[in-house]
């Protein structure tokens, strides 16, 4: 239908007839999009809603969804829908019956939109492209966590962590403010369950009271830090897996490039 509308249109010269196939072709567009029978589109049910980090400027809305249809193992990230808007996530706590999502809600943003509007028993549509994390081998792995970027790390740990092959598995969880962090406990949890975990949290502009707490660090992500941290680490035997924004994810690599003085080795492939 889509191919059939586009070629009438090149044959129509007058503008309001090639205006009305235009706009019919957006419609069968979206209409395939949105609704291709399950193939490209699924859809879950919001079973819990609350907001966390809400004294950060930009609070965090945690969603628990149930799907008829489980997303692949280890998957990358799913898009969610927003009528011709998509965006990636990174999914959380995956099970048969469905997963969560932890989203930012910036003012202005048209997911954020849906997102502040979503109700529990509210179903919105997503897309999975069955792209799965694929580990490399190596002893040690390291994540680094900037802001948001904890909810595709923290899945990155525990997984790590389930493989016996790791030696050590460190996180670096790094925000502006205390107010800014979450799932601390699902953090500190993981520590006293494996031995062979370990975190530091680095608040950037907030003095936080790092000698009644080891797990603190005041300051920036710097290579006095990565020496504190990875100083003992072999860089041939070891991982690295960096989660945040594209701009902050290209200068931590370097800076960890930087440090070890050649090519870090990502966690995956």
């Amino acid at each position: 239908a889509t191919v059939s509308l586009l070629y009438w249109l090149m044959k129509v010269r007058q503008w309001h007839i090639r205006r009305l196939y235009w706009c019919l072709t957006f419609i069968v567009c979206t209409v395939l999009l949105e609704y291709n029978m399950g193939i490209v589109t699924s859809k879950c049910v919001v079973t819990e809603r609350k907001i966390i980090a809400q004294g950060s400027e930009f609070p965090i809305l945690f969603l628990k969804l149930r799907t008829s249809k489980p997303l692949v193992k280890n998957t990358k990230y799913i898009k969610m829908i927003n009528c011709c808007t998509l965006k990636s996530y990174s999914p959380m706590d995956l099970t048969p019956e469905g997963f969560s999502l932890a989203v930012k809600l910036y003012t202005g943003g048209k997911m954020s939109e849906m997102f502040r509007a979503v109700q529990v028993g509210d179903t919105l549509s997503y897309f999975d492209p069955g792209k799965q994390k694929v580990s490399r081998k190596g002893d040690n792995v390291g994540v680094l966590a900037l802001g948001i970027g904890i909810t595709s790390a923290l899945t990155t740990v525990e997984r790590e962590l389930a493989d016996s092959a790791r030696k050590q598995v460190v996180l670096l969880f790094a925000n502006r403010e205390k107010k800014d962090e979450v799932f601390l406990k699902r953090i500190s949890d993981l520590e006293k369950k494996h031995h062979n975990f370990s975190y530091l949290r680095v608040l950037s502009r907030e003095r936080a009271e790092s000698d009644q707490d080891s797990h603190i660090h005041n300051g920036r992500l710097d290579k006095e830090l990565l020496q504190s941290t990875f100083g003992s680490w072999d860089p041939a035997h070891s991982l690295f897996h960096v989660v945040g924004t594209k701009s902050q994810m290209s200068s931590v690599r370097q800076l960890l490039e930087d440090y070890f003085k050649q090519p870090i080795s990502k966690l995956y492939e």
